[in-house]
């Protein structure tokens, strides 16, 4: 029996996995996508900073109910609804006339994908692709290949993530510390690289600057749910877990529009990078300095 339950336990993993990554892709197309886009429907930058924005709306509110939900009904069921519903808004994208058909097909595009996390919909990922084109003069035949750079790394990063945490909790014998340490040190990292990227010079120094911002960002990834399993009894880790993570996507509703009229105020996407990386240098901060231990002293109360 112990070797039925560990092989179902690791399809059940595989599967997971898998839809996951399906949907990352999904939700990355659009950023591909849009310089053709914005070609094809005259869109402005404060129109696809909205529209960026809109997939944040449907899926920061779901990131919470599909967390409800799925305590309540059960994983399998809302799994299954969620799944089937993005799939079907994923092709709806290629029926959209224009802009606000576009907006209305992400934000609920956005819904159908957001009980499956239960990671901020990052802003400049969102918009690098477009950047490239716009700021760096890159062809749209050459941005398919180079924006794919960072997303390679994120995967490792966000693979690599887990074992690092590992790792360091073995050594140190510290459970939070080995989370902390992590979550601060990437994301400071990260930080630092996207507020450099909008004033790189050369195509080679932005990607190279973004490849390892985005490798950081997912490496923090699973030190960040460790956190929320340690902290939260069982019973509520899905409604926990889709608060925090829809808290953190309202970044995503309100990052992308902000970039898209600060993009178009001041011609140039400097001061967008700029702010975002500014941002996430303050949130590591007040992540070291803020959160400490007593997190982990209140997960071991609950547990006993």
């Amino acid at each position: 029996m112990p070797n039925r339950t560990s092989k179902y336990r690791t399809v059940i993993l595989v599967m997971l996995l898998l839809a996951i990554v399906i949907n990352y892709i999904d939700r990355a197309a659009l950023s591909i996508a849009m310089p053709f886009m914005s070609r094809d429907f005259h869109l402005s930058a404060a129109d696809k900073g909205l529209i960026f924005a809109s997939f944040s709306v449907g899926y920061a509110l779901f990131n919470f109910l599909g967390g409800y939900f799925s305590d309540r009904f059960g994983s399998k069921k809302v799994l299954v609804c969620s799944m089937s519903f993005w799939s079907v808004m994923c092709a709806m994208t290629a029926l959209v006339s224009g802009f606000w058909s576009l907006f209305a097909v992400r934000i609920f595009f956005g819904a159908g994908e957001g009980p499956n996390s239960a990671t901020a919909n990052k802003v400049v990922i969102t918009w690098f692709p477009t950047y490239l084109v716009d700021a760096k003069g890159i062809s749209l035949k050459d941005m398919s290949l180079v924006s794919s750079l960072p997303w390679i790394f994120g995967a490792l990063g966000f693979l690599g993530g887990g074992f690092l945490v590992d790792a360091i909790f073995r050594k140190t014998g510290k459970q939070f510390f080995s989370r902390k340490v992590v979550l601060v040190s990437s994301l400071l990292i990260a930080a630092v690289c996207i507020g450099f990227t909008g004033t790189a010079d050369s195509v080679t120094s932005a990607v190279s600057l973004m490849t390892v911002a985005i490798g950081f960002l997912m490496l923090a990834a699973p030190a960040y749910w460790a956190i929320i399993q340690d902290s939260v009894p069982r019973h509520q880790v899905g409604t926990a877990s889709g608060f925090m993570h829809g808290l953190a996507n309202v970044s995503g509703i309100v990052g992308p529009a902000v970039t898209g009229f600060l993009i178009q105020g001041t011609g140039s996407y400097a001061s967008a990078f700029v702010l975002a990386g500014s941002l996430g240098v303050v949130g590591a901060f007040i992540l070291a300095i803020f959160v400490g231990p007593r997190s982990e002293a209140r997960a071991l109360t609950a547990a006993v």
